[in-house]
């Protein structure tokens, strides 16, 4: 999202990716919260997200987005 925000406000080529950084030191639940009995839910979830990566549909949301690696 952040790097489609910058390409519309034309400011792209200003923006250095950080590789391998961690700014959630915590932990960055943005699925779930972190309460007890969620755990379940959100291994299935992470495992279909992982399944849905491989999809062409996916393919085409990051080509959509400028992001096909």
């Amino acid at each position: 999202v952040g790097f489609h925000k910058a390409r519309e406000m034309g400011i792209l080529d200003q923006l250095t990716i950080v590789g391998s950084k961690r700014y959630c030191p915590g932990g960055n639940y943005l699925a779930f919260a972190k309460k007890p009995g969620l755990e379940e839910l959100s291994l299935r979830f992470s495992e279909e997200l992982t399944k849905f990566k491989t999809t062409d549909e996916y393919k085409q949301i990051l080509a959509k987005y400028g992001k096909l690696q």
